[in-house]
This record gives C-alpha cells, sequence and structure tokens, in this order.
C-alpha cells in the first residue's frame, strides 16, 4: 500500500500545482486592452542664427531747429491831403483859372511824419492830374519837402476849365512804389468836352520834345495783357529818360473815357506771363529803352486815354531835369467785366 500512498501524495500534489498556474479550473480570456494614441511631434523650432558680432553706435546729438519769423508786409503809408484855391489860397473847392494848391502830407503806420522818400523819376512826389473827359492833364513834380518837420509836399496848379478832376500822387517809400488817388470837383461853367479819337501814338511839346506810343498786341482786348513802350527824342535825336537804377524809367496810367475804368502801372500787378518774346522786340523797335515798357490789362472796352509819365534830361547843360506827361489814345475791344479781370 506504501506505493499506491506515494502515487495519491504525488498526484495530490500536481493537481494543487496546476490549479496555482490556472490549469486545474478553466478561466475566461483577456479582454485585450486598447493602446493610447501617442501625441503627434511638435514641429522643429527653426534653428537658431548663428552669432554675429554687433557693435553699439551712439546716439545722434539733439538737434533743434529755431522757425525764422514771418515777416509782415509793412503797411502803406496814409496820405492826407489839404485842398486850397482863389487869389490867397484860402477858399475850398478850386474855381477854374484861379490858383489851386495841394498840401500832402504822409505819415507811417505808426502815426510819424514821413520826412524821406525813395526818388522817382528824378523827384521826390509826382501828381498827375487829368480831367474826366480827358482834354486836359499835367503833372506836377516835387523835388523836397515844404515842411521838414511835417513831411509835407506843395503841389500848385490852375485849372482852366471846370469838370471832374482826377488826381494820382506817386511815390516811393522803402523801396515800393505807392499811388495815392483823389476825386475832385472844380467849379464854374459847364464845358462839354470833346470825344477821345480811336488812336492816338504821338505826342510833341513845343520845345522839340516828342514821344511816340507802341502797343503790343496793336489792337489790345479786354482782361488780355498788352504791352505799352514809349520812344522819347528831343528834336528827332533819342532820350534815355531820368530814373533810379533798376526802377522803370515811364509810369503809365490808362483811363477809360469818363473815367469808367483807371488802371496804373504801379498799382497793376506785373504780370507773369506777358506775350513771349515781346519786351526785348518792343523795346528794339523803340530805341531799346526797356525802362518804358510797363505791361498793363483793362476790364472795359472802350476808348482808353493814356498818359505817361516821364523825366527827360536837361536840354541844356546845367539845366534841371522836367517831369513831363506825354497823352496818347487807343481803343480797347472786348467783352465788359464788371467783377474785374481777377488774377
Amino acid at each position: 500500500m506504501t506505493g499506491f500512498d506515494d502515487l495519491r501524495r504525488a498526484g495530490i500534489a500536481a493537481t494543487a500545482l496546476l490549479a496555482l498556474v490556472g490549469c486545474g479550473k478553466p478561466t475566461a480570456p483577456l479582454a485585450p486592452k486598447p493602446l493610447t494614441p501617442l501625441a503627434p511631434l511638435a514641429e522643429a523650432p527653426a534653428p537658431l542664427p548663428a552669432a554675429t558680432t554687433t557693435t553699439a553706435v551712439a546716439a545722434p546729438a539733439a538737434v533743434t531747429v529755431v522757425a525764422e519769423p514771418a515777416v509782415a508786409a509793412e503797411a502803406a503809408p496814409h496820405v492826407s491831403v489839404d485842398m486850397r484855391s482863389g487869389p490867397k489860397l484860402s477858399d475850398g473847392m478850386p474855381s477854374a483859372g484861379e490858383p489851386a494848391s495841394f498840401r500832402v502830407t504822409l505819415r507811417s503806420a505808426d502815426g510819424q511824419f514821413i520826412t524821406r522818400l525813395d526818388p522817382l523819376l528824378g523827384g521826390s512826389l509826382l501828381c498827375v492830374i487829368a480831367r474826366a473827359d480827358l482834354g486836359w492833364q499835367t503833372v506836377l513834380r516835387a523835388d523836397e519837402l515844404s515842411d521838414k518837420n511835417r513831411g509835407t509836399h506843395d503841389f500848385r496848379t490852375v485849372f482852366p476849365l471846370p469838370g471832374i478832376y482826377r488826381a494820382w500822387f506817386i511815390y516811393r517809400y522803402h523801396d515800393t512804389t505807392y499811388t495815392e488817388e483823389l476825386a475832385f470837383s472844380v467849379q464854374g461853367k459847364p464845358w462839354s468836352g470833346r470825344e477821345l479819337p480811336e488812336l492816338d501814338t504821338l505826342w510833341q511839346e513845343g520845345n522839340g520834345l516828342e514821344a511816340r506810343l507802341k502797343i503790343e498786341p496793336q489792337a489790345p482786348k479786354t482782361c488780355e495783357p498788352f504791352l505799352l513802350a514809349t520812344a522819347w527824342t528831343r528834336k528827332q535825336r533819342p532820350l534815355r529818360m531820368t530814373a533810379e537804377p533798376d526802377q522803370p524809367t515811364t509810369w503809365y496810367v490808362a483811363i477809360e473815357g469818363g473815367l469808367g475804368e483807371i488802371v496804373t502801372s504801379t498799382t497793376e500787378p506785373q504780370l507773369t506771363d506777358p506775350p513771349a518774346g515781346t519786351t526785348e522786340t518792343l523795346a528794339t523797335k523803340l530805341g531799346g529803352d526797356l525802362g518804358t515798357v510797363a505791361t498793363l490789362r483793362v476790364s472795359r472796352p472802350g476808348r482808353y486815354r493814356v498818359l505817361a509819365v516821364a523825366t527827360p534830361p536837361g536840354g541844356k547843360p546845367g539845366q534841371k531835369d522836367a517831369t513831363v506827361i506825354g497823352a496818347f489814345a487807343m481803343t480797347v475791344t472786348g467783352e465788359a467785366h464788371l467783377n474785374g479781370c481777377g488774377k
């Protein structure tokens, strides 16, 4: 029985061993666990740039910009005119055939008397007078002050006929030319006057002095620039008129019949685009004196009296220069521009 017992004990030990490894009792198969997917790899960073050597630069010094102050245009002087007439120059409004005077006083913008003017056409202050019918005109020139403390200039004349008159006082102050205009009446018996000619380009004086007017273009139109020039001669010999360096030798005023429009070469801005090439050509035709050339334009059609004011040299040695006024006529065609020509 001992052998059987040994076998029995060996079988119990084998059964116990099988039970430990799961062979003694069947088991359910293990369920497979799902795999956890891996997160995608991030994009590889760009490689760092290669190291470079840098040099520190000092900041520039601060620069202070100071703006220049704007220069304000100088205000025009104030002009006052005291008119007297009669044998003793004690009356007010002038009368035809009697002496008349103008006393002109100039003050600066701050109210101070102006006692020194820049030279103009050989004098200090000019006075140009024309009657409304344009049948009479004259020019007066003051070479020095009548009252040096008050800066006054005196002019005297005699008006031959009654009517409406205009006077222009022309002077130069601090390198700028000014024109002051005055309208007044001369008492007396009315006079009908005469009509202006369509064109008159020759002016003559008794002592052999004469002037010829040239207009370019020859038929000016309203609001279109035209050129004026004068050739002055004495006994058929060309004259170069007296003027300061780089200044015009002739001053012009164009007056429409009845004083409907008045344009002067100092109040009308000098246009930057006159007819191409005409300035030199025109001056050459008239003797080469560029100082007599001026650009004008008018806004109304009609017949105009053109006055040219200039100072010819003395006719005899030692004779003092005298300012003269040449009178011409021209006709302007085109449409009327009641609001002016603009710029």
